[in-house]
C-alpha cells in the first residue's frame, strides 16, 4: 500500500473508531485529544448522598453501587431486608437515609436519557460501567465473524480460510462478560478501544484478500464487470460501494446514499488495489455494519418513539436470531 493510501486509511481510522465508540457513548479511546460526548446524566446531590451511604453500609457485602446485583431496590425492600436479614440487623439508618440509598440504586440514577445524533438516530448512552437500553446493538464477536465471512463469500469462499484473517478474528477481545455471575451471555452493548481496534485489523486483512480475488472482483454482482479493469472509474466505484454497502448494511442502499458513502473513499489518484482496500475497510468499519440498527420502520400507533421493523430489519433480526449470521440474499 502506498503512502497516500496508508495516510487516507489512517485518517479514516481516526474518524471511524471514535464513531464506533461514540455510537454508544460508553468508552474513551486512547487517542490523545479525541474526546467523546459522554451522554451521562447529571448526578443530583441526593443521588451522591445515597451513593455515599451505600458505600458506607452496603458495598462491603453487595459490591459497588455501579455493579451491584441490588439495583432498582426500593426503600421498602431495603427496610424489610434490614429488619429480616441477620447480617443486616446491625445497620442503623433513618428512613430518609434508606430512601437516599434507594435513589442511588434507581434506574434513573444510572441510565441517562437517550442521545440523538446528527442523523436523528438514537445513540448508545451510558455512565461508566452501565449501558442504556437502545434499539441498536453491536454485532457480537461471533456475529461479526459470520457477517464478515458472508461478505468474503461474494468474492471467493476460499478467502475465509486465510490463516492471518482467522488469527485477526481470534485476537478480537471476547465480549463474554465472565465476571457476571448470572450469565455468560455475549455483551452486544459493549464496545471498547481494544474491540474496535480488533475489528479494524480484521476488516483490513479482509480487504487485502478481496484485492487478490481477481475472479470474484470481475464477477462481483451489479458492477457490470467494471472491477476487472486496470483502473476504476468513479462510476464503477459508486456501483461497487452500492452493492457492497447493501450487503454490509443488510439493507438496500439508494443511489444517493451509496454515492455519499463512496465519496468518503474516492480518490482518482489512488491505485486500484489501494482504493479497494480503503473502501472495503471503510465500509466494514462503519456503524451500519458493526451495529444492528433498527430505525427504518414507521412509528407504532400511539407512540412517537417506538418504531416497527421494516421488512429488511425483520429479516436481519430473524436471521441473526436463528443462525447467528446475516441473511444471504437482499
Amino acid at each position: 500500500m502506498d503512502v497516500k493510501a496508508a495516510y487516507r486509511l489512517g485518517a479514516f481510522l481516526v474518524v471511524t473508531l471514535p464513531m464506533m465508540v461514540a455510537f454508544q457513548n460508553c468508552s474513551a479511546l486512547d487517542m490523545g485529544a479525541v474526546q467523546l460526548r459522554t451522554g451521562a446524566p447529571v448526578v443530583t446531590e441526593e443521588v451522591q448522598q445515597g451513593q455515599k451511604l451505600y458505600a458506607e453500609n452496603c458495598a462491603s457485602c453487595h459490591g459497588s453501587v455501579k455493579s451491584t446485583a441490588k439495583r432498582a431496590r426500593t426503600a421498602e425492600q431495603i427496610s424489610i431486608a434490614i429488619r429480616t436479614e441477620s447480617q443486616m440487623k446491625m445497620i442503623s439508618l433513618s428512613q430518609g437515609e434508606i430512601e437516599l440509598i434507594a435513589k442511588a440504586l434507581s434506574p434513573e440514577s444510572y441510565n441517562p436519557p437517550p442521545v440523538v445524533n446528527e442523523d436523528n438516530r438514537q445513540e448508545f448512552a451510558c455512565t461508566p460501567g452501565q449501558l442504556q437500553n437502545t434499539p441498536m446493538v453491536r454485532l457480537t464477536k461471533r456475529e461479526y465473524r459470520t457477517a464478515l465471512m458472508s461478505l468474503l463469500d461474494d468474492f471467493a469462499t476460499t478467502l475465509k480460510t486465510d490463516a492471518t484473517l482467522l488469527a485477526k478474528l481470534d485476537a478480537i477481545p471476547t465480549d463474554v462478560a465472565t465476571e457476571n455471575r448470572d450469565t455468560l451471555k455475549e455483551q452486544s452493548l459493549l464496545m471498547t478501544a481494544p474491540i474496535s481496534n480488533g475489528l479494524f485489523e480484521a476488516s483490513f486483512r479482509a480487504s487485502e484478500l478481496i484485492v487478490g480475488a481477481t475472479t470474484g472482483l470481475r464477477n462481483y454482482p451489479n458492477t457490470s464487470q467494471c472491477l476487472n479493469a486496470a483502473t476504476i472509474t468513479q462510476s464503477c466505484h459508486q456501483q461497487f460501494v452500492r452493492e457492497l454497502g447493501s450487503r454490509a448494511f443488510r439493507r438496500p442502499l439508494a443511489v444517493t446514499e451509496a454515492n455519499e458513502v463512496a465519496a468518503r473513499f474516492w480518490d482518482s489518484s489512488m491505485a486500484k488495489a489501494d482504493l479497494l482496500k480503503v473502501t472495503f475497510t471503510g465500509v466494514t468499519t462503519m456503524p451500519d455494519f458493526i451495529y444492528k440498527v433498527y430505525d427504518k420502520g414507521s412509528a407504532v400507533v400511539g407512540s412517537t418513539t417506538v418504531l416497527s421493523l421494516s421488512a429488511h430489519e425483520l429479516a436481519t433480526k430473524m436471521a441473526f436470531f436463528l443462525t447467528g449470521a446475516p441473511r444471504t440474499a437482499r
